[in-house]
């Protein structure tokens, strides 16, 4: 009799722990997703990736050795370790809180190049200590501050763009909004206000500034004019206010978007309702290609308002190689773009006027 006296109180007692337990861990999970006390990613990074080097610029390093560029690299990566040793958790820390979501936890690899075609990528997660090279040109990236900046939006990136994959999107308010889809003018202005916001918390405001006033960085940040008018001064982050607080309160039809729109489509609204003939109305490459005399691809079509043209394709570019590896037809050569988009961004090596030039699109 005891016995089921006691069974029948275990049984009421677990009956309403149980809900609570479930409500409490349920609870643990949002505020870690808050106040960042959830896994944060190791990071690593790859000085090594003499590969990816070559592919990036075949034409040029048919002449030069990229195994001494990485070897380079090698020698040139001491600030970035010191900075990252001495400050890894609190950087990935504090652009958390900022930004309002937690890391995914996973593991985050981070290849140093020599020379990219851009401040960097976010998937494959990419960092040139070298400098910034388009055909035959190189603008060389100051080592100090710049660079302490660059790793921090690199990651700042990456942390919005795992955010908005992930199934928790809805609620952090980054699945829908414009803002936070990709591009320059878009998750990319996010990103560095979520980073110079950072790096205010990491480096000082006045490290933080001259690092900002940098000409390389005023080069280089193609939405600096938007940032300081509508964003730098007005979303002021904090940890009770972060990045995502603020865009939730962004209407779809904000000055700062009403801003963007011109930048992103073309001005003429004409030409905008004009399909190109021969290409298809959809489709985000919006180009088309012809074989030449010598067997090489020539772009013959071309929309101005799509991926492509804003890549900064144009008509009469021969395409050598896409990654690397030279598409010998039509479709081959969309097969191999659309595939590298997929994992984020594609090179395409190309010659114009004589010239070698890398075109890098992204989505």
């Amino acid at each position: 009799m005891l016995a089921i006296v006691i069974q029948v109180f275990y049984y009421r007692i677990m009956r309403r722990l149980i809900p609570l337990i479930i409500v409490m861990l349920f609870s643990a999970a949002a505020v870690a997703a808050q106040t960042g006390t959830g896994r944060l990613p190791l990071v690593t990074f790859d000085s090594r990736n003499v590969e990816l080097q070559t592919t990036l610029y075949p034409t040029y390093y048919r002449t030069e050795a990229a195994t001494e560029d990485i070897r380079w690299v090698q020698a040139h990566t001491a600030e970035i370790d010191s900075f990252w040793l001495a400050s890894a958790d609190s950087v990935l820390r504090t652009l958390e809180r900022l930004a309002g979501v937690p890391w995914s936890g996973d593991d985050l690899e981070i290849v140093l190049l020599r020379y990219y075609p851009t401040i960097g990528n976010t998937e494959p997660m990419i960092l040139p200590i070298g400098g910034l090279r388009v055909g035959s040109l190189t603008e060389a990236i100051p080592t100090g501050l710049p660079t302490k900046l660059n790793l921090i939006y690199l990651l700042a990136n990456r942390l919005l763009l795992d955010a908005g994959r992930r199934s928790l999107d809805a609620s952090f308010g980054l699945a829908k909004h414009p803002l936070a889809q990709s591009g320059p003018y878009y998750r990319d202005l996010l990103a560095f206000h979520l980073a110079y916001s950072a790096a205010k918390v990491l480096l000082g405001s006045d490290s933080a500034k001259a690092a900002y006033d940098d000409p390389f960085w005023k080069r280089n940040l193609p939405c600096r004019g938007l940032y300081e008018q509508y964003i730098q001064a007005n979303w002021q982050l904090s940890d009770e206010k972060p990045l995502v607080s603020w865009l939730a309160k962004e209407p779809y039809d904000s000055r700062l978007l009403q801003a963007i729109s011109p930048l992103v489509d073309m001005t003429d609204t004409e030409a905008r309702r004009q399909t190109v003939e021969g290409l298809p109305s959809k489709g985000i490459l919006g180009f088309s290609v012809r074989i030449n005399d010598n067997n090489q691809l020539v772009v013959e079509k071309l929309d101005k308002t799509r991926l492509a043209s804003k890549a900064g394709l144009k008509t009469g570019d021969l395409i050598n190689r896409v990654a690397g590896v030279r598409p010998k037809t039509h479709k081959e050569l969309m097969e191999m773009i659309l595939s590298g988009l997929d994992r984020g961004s594609v090179p395409i090596q190309i010659s114009r006027a004589g010239k070698s030039e890398t075109i890098l699109l992204r989505k």
